[in-house]
């Protein structure tokens, strides 16, 4: 059965911006209602909804925000738990954002911030029914799995740090699993489906 872990866990934290510092203020939700319902949980990260030079630099189609947008409501029922792994938008002001931002199932969504998702813009999408955690652990057949924006430095021996914020590069190790939307064939993707094929890989 999962278990929520100490989200102030000893995994050395990555690079760049603390991540306590991301939404300071700003109400934090239960990680236990994941990781208590893995089989229901929808994973993506790193949509960039609306950020135009992505195109250039990660190779995505040239209507990747209407795309995302479509994929997501055919893969996604009202019964999922959508888990986003950060950096929903980029290169749109958040008074644009305000009237453009998607009504995207299911009910319960759930944000790790990223290095893109400003205190600014963080309101927005908690008035669209989101809600946001700090990284967090839980475990999955007996395997302890640590959910950040950013790859970890230091993965600990027999855990997967599930992430994102590399877009189309390749997870760092096999401890990583990169869930950037490039690497989901742009729409969210099943957990349990990506950790049982990464598990049956390693075993």
């Amino acid at each position: 059965m999962p278990t929520n872990r100490n989200p102030r866990a000893p995994w050395k934290q990555p690079m760049g911006e603390p991540w306590r510092h991301r939404a300071a203020g700003l109400p934090r939700a239960d990680p236990g209602v994941v990781t208590s319902q893995l089989f229901r949980v929808m994973v993506i990260s790193d949509t960039h909804f609306w950020h135009d030079n992505i195109v250039r630099y990660h190779n995505r189609p040239w209507n990747h925000t209407e795309l995302m947008i479509a994929r997501w409501r055919e893969a996604v029922s009202d019964d999922d738990i959508v888990l986003h792994c950060g950096d929903i938008v980029h290169g749109i002001s958040s008074g644009i954002l305000e009237r453009c931002f998607p009504d995207l199932p299911p009910a319960r969504k759930f944000l790790v911030p990223g290095n893109h998702d400003t205190t600014t813009r963080i309101p927005i999408f908690l008035k669209h029914g989101w809600q946001i955690f700090d990284p967090f652990e839980t475990r999955y057949q007996g395997v302890r799995l640590i959910f950040t924006h950013e790859p970890l430095e230091d993965v600990p021996p027999g855990a997967i740090n599930v992430h994102g914020h590399l877009h189309s590069n390749p997870a760092p190790t096999h401890r990583h699993l990169n869930v950037s939307v490039e690497h989901l064939d742009y729409r969210p993707q099943r957990l349990v489906w990506l950790l049982d094929q990464r598990l049956g890989g390693q075993r």
